[in-house]
């Protein structure tokens, strides 16, 4: 079991040298944003961001945990289930529908309690940063990141059943998805409101863009690669309103024009219009 679990993880790291830069073309190519401005151009509005740092996606994008102590004190040697107790602890509620078991047992080794506390501080990071409630990955603005975390994926991915690689492509789509339509640039320099603080998303808003350009990309790859719009399906079916209702939310489907020009207006202002 251990070994078809680092397996997955190992995909997890594959899949973001494979796919990264093709995703990114593509959302550019949707959105009209990108992550960085070009020092090479002058700008109108760049001057009016609070915030004119990057967007990291590199290399430690894809993060995997230390979890040997926890595993010791759990007298356990199984990754699944180490991972199942670990996200019991978290509490997935808010992203799944079903969520993770809840283990009373409280973790007293000090070295053990450490490693559990940094993971949940981690992927808790949400409830930190303007509401963003993913839970296989994270976009951090005030961090300028993304990242997706490789266990995650592996447990989920033997969960719903499908390839560590092709969730991996979701999870990494959606979160640069989050990354483009939050803090992208657009042909002005601009950011918009979203990286401005005090500043609070509409979970349903923001998620419900990165879902439509998630499902966007991995339809788009359908011929190519059938196992992500598949997955896509799958874990959504598994997830709260947030991710399910966007098309209802837009009122348009398949329209990427329209939803590009509602996200610009909503960057703006605070305001969906569709």
């Amino acid at each position: 079991m251990n070994t078809e679990f680092e397996q997955r993880v190992q995909m997890v790291y594959e899949l973001r040298d494979k796919w990264i830069d093709r995703i990114e073309a593509r959302l550019h190519d949707l959105t009209g944003l990108k992550l960085a401005v070009d020092g090479r151009f002058s700008y109108p509005l760049v001057s009016y961001n609070e915030d004119n740092v990057a967007i990291n996606k590199g290399k430690k994008t894809v993060v995997s945990f230390p979890t040997d102590r926890i595993a010791t004190y759990l007298g356990t040697d199984n990754d699944y289930g180490v991972w199942k107790f670990i996200l019991g602890q978290v509490g997935v509620d808010r992203v799944f529908m079903e969520p993770e078991e809840h283990d009373d047992i409280e973790i007293k080794e000090e070295r053990a309690k450490k490693q559990l506390g940094r993971i949940l501080k981690e992927i808790r990071k949400y409830d930190d940063d303007y509401g963003s409630i993913d839970v296989l990955g994270i976009f951090s603005a005030s961090q300028h990141t993304i990242k997706i975390y490789a266990q995650v994926i592996a447990y989920y991915s033997i969960r719903l059943g499908v390839d560590a690689e092709d969730l991996a492509f979701v999870v990494l789509t959606h979160e640069l998805a989050h990354a483009y339509t939050i803090a992208g640039y657009d042909i002005n320099g601009s950011r918009g409101l979203m990286k401005q603080k005090p500043y609070h998303w509409d979970t349903y808003v923001v998620e419900g863009l990165a879902q439509y350009y998630t499902e966007a990309i991995c339809d788009h790859l359908k011929s190519e690669q059938s196992g992500f719009s598949n997955t896509f399906d799958r874990l959504k079916a598994k997830q709260t309103d947030p991710y399910k209702l966007y098309k209802a939310l837009f009122n348009v489907d398949e329209d990427h024009e329209k939803i590009r020009s509602s996200m610009i207006k909503y960057r703006e202002s605070h305001i969906l219009v569709v």
